[in-house]
């Protein structure tokens, strides 16, 4: 019988356990500081946990827990922290006050910074890796559009009945980070609402806004590196008030506010809370102005919380907003990172990564309310809900992502479309973006005027997509009509495979690197009579092949049979000039070719493109492979190329080049740019003057882009355009510093410009025959887009070809899809 009692009471001990392991604990209350003012953003580190809670705009809370919590920190940041203990009664709700920092203690905010600086390398190696859940909300917001523009607001630029919250998103995940070549982030769930998508250009590496980094990069917006309070030469670049201190549970923290010592500095303005002893950051508040060298945007604003819990470190949240104002549009776009289960760690290796950084899939989004009410961070506002549920973009959002491309609205064909702004839908998989009429008119003296355009349509899949784009072309001074037809087929999209085939009839430049803009050789020729656009006729069939063999190692390769003829002048129309100033249209190198022409050849043609990018990495959208851009590694090409005798063909060579493109940041003096290639005929049995090597120069006033992304600065400033022309080796170097606002920002009024000084060379050695240098300096982001060259070239040491050169920042898919119209 003495037993019965004992296992009476183990049962009673049970049945307790399951009770209270069961039981939901609930507290709820309010936070306002002294004046009932709500603060912005209270987090609540509750005793036992390894999690935090947040404040919603009304400074309302409400928590659910699995255990009985006995104490509870609320801190925001210019507040004093205040821990308060637990009422017996959960249901009681809790009236919470902070009050704000004033304290009068004396410190030297100097001293403090000292002790800092010799902290920092150490804080930023334990305290930049981390690992984390994540909840992020996303918002763009026009405050004020000044006037419509007919025909484009509302289809190219936004409208006036645009303004307002225009595009509202949320995310959450996992995040894992090592720095920014080593990533990982893990989409559980994504929702999307507004009047159309503005997908975060940000990725995980740009929200790496430590103050522990002696300098910040803010990578999408600006070139520079702008320097942390806390960098070893602070003191030289910043000032420093003391706020207050004031204790967080048992640690005492310094609040310092900093600001620039001159407009000269790129540095941030604000306050920073540091922990003593550790000398981590409990809070940090700061900004930077386009008065401190930052571009494109106005200002950039950054707040983030840290906390301890339980000894360890921890981020509590971050907010990251873009603030623009231009020619009377002003808005903003922001992002607020709240993270769960936090874990900063030094332990990460390499390794533990691949080169895979992001994937998105349609089963990522997620619309049900009821869903993101349980899963927020904090709540929302009435007006967001009603955007999420009223215009709620998932679907659009998916189309976007899909083609990688703003084309994800359906729009009605209307006559404005043909004549004045084009005509671009995306519509039950059918995608068409078809050019206006006026853009598709040129002149050459080959043609006269002429008339060139494409009727682009592609067929997007999920897993494959197909493009044609038939096109025709006619001269009204040859009075020839010139059709093509290109279709290309890309599948295995992720390790995309394209399979193109492509023929007709069809006018070419010698320099299949296309040195020569159509719109400026028009311009020219019609009021300056030059005629720099050099074109041969051919009729073609092409096969191509492009595939990523591995992770940044991709081939592009071709196949081509053409008939290749001349041609000539046929007009020497111009508006202004004299007509004798026009040129021969076939460039003068004999024997191969005069001002007669040259041999018309069958030609059947191999090229071979391997390239490869060091540190490559990628995301993964709607199953589909997205290359990231990649700074500070190089990048290797290799080419190959080679005229196939044959029964049917006459052409006989074999040509081969390599080089490497490089570019690297000098600590904050700006970027350097190189790139380096060399090459030549392994034999030239039957060598055309068109498959001679032809080298990217200039002869206009204006500089335009390189048509290769895999060497963006392989370009000449005073090189003619075919005088160098080789059938032997040869080997090239081009070297470019751009400052961005390292030396102009010393001076007042080249600083409030944001113009950007650079310097550079250029050299080419064609062995055995003439050697060509050059030098150039000049200036950029002159009025944002324009950039200013002065350049000096050197014939073989012996005669000078100084000029004058004026460029616009084109977008390069613009400029690559359109460059030979």
């Amino acid at each position: 019988m003495t037993a019965l009692p004992k296992i009476c009471s183990v049962i009673l001990l049970l049945a307790f356990g399951i009770y209270a392991r069961g039981q939901v604990y609930t507290f709820h209350g309010e936070v306002k500081d002294a004046n009932g003012n709500i603060p912005e953003e209270v987090i609540l580190i509750i005793s036992g946990s390894q999690d935090i809670f947040y404040t919603d705009l009304q400074g309302k809370f409400s928590v659910q827990l699995d255990y009985k919590p006995d104490r509870v920190t609320f801190k925001a940041p210019g507040y004093y922290p205040r821990t308060v203990s637990l009422p017996f009664n959960y249901d009681e709700k809790l009236f919470i006050t902070l009050d704000s920092i004033t304290d009068n203690t004396y410190f030297d905010p100097a001293a403090i910074i000292q002790k800092a600086q010799l902290k920092r390398a150490e804080n930023e190696r334990l305290y930049t890796g981390f690992t984390s859940r994540y909840y992020i909300k996303n918002r763009a917001r026009f405050n004020k559009i000044p006037f419509n523009i007919w025909p484009v607001s509302g289809r190219v630029i936004p409208a006036k009945s645009d303004t307002g919250l225009v595009f509202i998103s949320e995310k959450k995940g996992l995040f894992k980070y090592k720095d920014r070549n080593h990533y990982d982030v893990f989409n559980e769930a994504i929702n999307s609402g507004g009047s159309f998508p503005v997908p975060s250009w940000v990725e995980l590496p740009e929200y790496d806004l430590s103050l522990f980094h002696s300098k910040i990069y803010v990578r999408e917006v600006s070139t520079r590196g702008y320097y942390s309070p806390l960098c070893d030469d602070a003191l030289k670049f910043y000032d420093f008030e003391r706020i207050g201190e004031y204790f967080e549970d048992k640690r005492k923290v310094y609040r310092i506010k900093f600001t620039p010592k001159g407009k000269k500095y790129a540095a941030f303005s604000g306050t920073m809370d540091l922990y003593d002893q550790t000398f981590t950051l409990a809070a940090a508040d700061f900004s930077i102005t386009q008065g401190n060298q930052l571009e494109l945007v106005d200002s950039i604003r950054v707040k983030q919380i840290f906390y301890y819990q339980n000894g360890r470190y921890k981020a509590a949240s971050q907010k990251l907003a873009y603030y623009l104002d231009i020619i009377g549009y002003s808005g903003y776009y922001d992002m607020h990172l709240y993270y769960h289960n936090h874990h900063f760690t030094d332990s990460l290796s390499f390794s533990d990564f691949d080169r895979q950084v992001l994937e998105i899939d349609r089963h990522h989004f997620q619309p049900d309310s009821i869903y993101w009410e349980k899963k927020r961070a904090v709540p929302i506002t009435k007006k967001e809900k009603t955007t999420f549920f009223r215009q709620n973009l998932n679907s659009n959002y998916q189309n976007y992502l899909l083609l990688n491309s703003p084309l994800w609205w359906s729009n009605e064909f209307r006559f404005s479309d043909w004549t004045v702004t084009g005509h671009e839908s995306f519509k039950q998989g059918v995608m068409v973006d078809w050019d206006p009429l006026w853009y598709t008119f040129g002149y050459n003296t080959v043609e006269g005027l002429y008339l060139n355009y494409c009727f682009p349509v592609k067929w997007v899949q999920p897993l494959r997509e197909w493009k044609v784009t038939p096109s025709i072309r006619y001269g009204f001074s040859d009075t020839r009509l010139k059709a093509s037809l290109k279709t290309s087929y890309k599948f295995n999209l992720l390790k995309p495979v394209k399979l193109s085939l492509s023929g007709g009839h069809d006018v070419e430049q010698f320099n299949d690197q296309q040195p020569i803009l159509p719109v400026i050789n028009s311009l020219y020729s019609l009021f300056i009579s030059q005629n720099f656009l050099k074109l041969y006729g051919k009729d073609y069939l092409e096969f191509g092949y492009d595939q990523e063999l591995l992770n940044g190692l991709e081939l592009i390769s071709g196949l081509e049979f053409a008939w290749r003829y001349p041609l000539f002048n046929t007009t020497d129309f111009r508006i202004i000039g004299n007509p004798n100033s026009f040129t021969p249209n076939n460039p003068e190198n004999l024997p191969v070719i005069s001002s007669e022409g040259f041999k018309a050849h069958h030609a059947l043609t191999l090229n071979i493109n391997l390239s490869y990018q060091f540190n490559h990495l990628y995301k993964v959208m709607m199953g589909r492979k997205v290359n990231l851009v990649v700074r500070n590694a190089p990048k290797l090409y290799f080419n190959f190329k080679a005229g196939i005798p044959s029964g049917f063909s006459e052409t006989d060579f074999a040509f081969i080049e390599g080089g490497m493109a490089y570019n690297i940041r000098l600590r904050n003096i700006g970027l350097s740019q190189f790139d380096i290639s060399s090459g030549g005929f392994l034999y030239s049995n039957r060598l055309p003057f068109i498959d001679y090597k032809h080298f990217n120069g200039i002869q206009t006033f204006f500089l335009q882009p390189t048509p290769r992304r895999s060497a963006t600065i392989k370009q000449f400033s005073t090189l003619p355009y075919y005088e160098y022309s080789t059938a032997r080796g040869y080997l090239e170097l081009h070297y470019e510093h751009n400052f961005d606002g390292f030396l102009l920002s010393q001076f007042g009024p080249a600083r409030r410009a944001k113009v950007h000084s650079l310097v550079g060379c250029n050299y080419l050695n064609s062995f055995n025959e003439a050697q060509f240098l050059e030098f150039f300096i000049g200036f950029d982001n002159i009025l944002k887009v324009l950039r200013l060259e002065f350049a000096g070239g050197i014939d073989n040491f012996k005669r000078l070809r100084p000029s004058v050169r004026l460029g616009v920042d084109f977008d390069y898919l613009y400029y690559k899809n359109n460059r030979k119209r």
